[in-house]
């Protein structure tokens, strides 16, 4: 079959099922019918499990390893825990938030999240001060110390990045980070409303 035949064939199969399919979730589910991976006799719901339980299983397996390059990486840098540091770049984006939207924004439990800024307040490198509007709440801004260090840390930070990833090529980075853009919008959107809830009532909200 001509190609270009085969890939129109294709768009109108798949935008039957999804009809506000766009060109980039096309190339996408593409790709991925045509790995080694997804050729599966039947698509049931006991293969749909094995699959997200791997999934599920190697990130687990890559957060680890990412964490172990960062500890190595950073082990003589003023700033030699992984989990401060990311707090340290998350405040430097996001300007003058209370503590509970930057441990929010952070995905932490509060009294973890609430130990990490006093750290980063206790090393200088990070401030608090009272929300004009809310006296009761706190915000925190990063200071010019906690840039300085940020800016020793980046190069550190980069390369592990690069062990990270470089057994995937340029074209395949970008596909896989779409991919975890959109699991990431996908979790934000409920993470609010599911963050306390029964496990039942957030897979019937969520789950298949």
């Amino acid at each position: 079959m001509n190609k270009v035949v085969e890939l129109v064939n294709e768009w109108a199969r798949m935008e039957a099922e999804k009809p506000d399919l766009d060109l980039t979730e096309f190339c996408v589910r593409y790709l991925a019918e045509r790995t080694d991976m997804a050729r599966f006799p039947d698509q049931d719901e006991s293969t749909s499990a094995v699959v997200e339980n791997k999934l599920s299983a190697h990130l687990g397996r890559m957060n680890k390893y990412v964490q172990l390059y960062a500890r190595k990486a950073m082990q003589n840098m003023p700033l030699n825990n992984v989990e401060d540091a990311v707090y340290l770049i998350a405040l430097s984006n996001l300007g003058k938030p209370k503590k509970s939207e930057l441990i929010y924004v952070m995905l932490s439990e509060f009294p973890s999240g609430i130990d990490v800024i006093k750290r980063l307040i206790n090393f200088g490198l990070v401030e608090e001060f009272p929300d004009e509007e809310d006296r009761r709440s706190k915000r925190v801004q990063i200071t010019d110390k906690g840039r300085e260090v940020l800016a020793e840390c980046y190069p550190a930070m980069s390369k592990v990045g690069d062990i990270a990833f470089s057994s995937l090529s340029p074209a395949e980075k970008m596909m896989l980070l779409n991919l975890l853009i959109k699991l990431d919008g996908f979790h934000t959107e409920h993470y609010k409303q599911v963050r306390t809830g029964d496990f039942e009532e957030i897979y019937r909200q969520m789950g298949r």
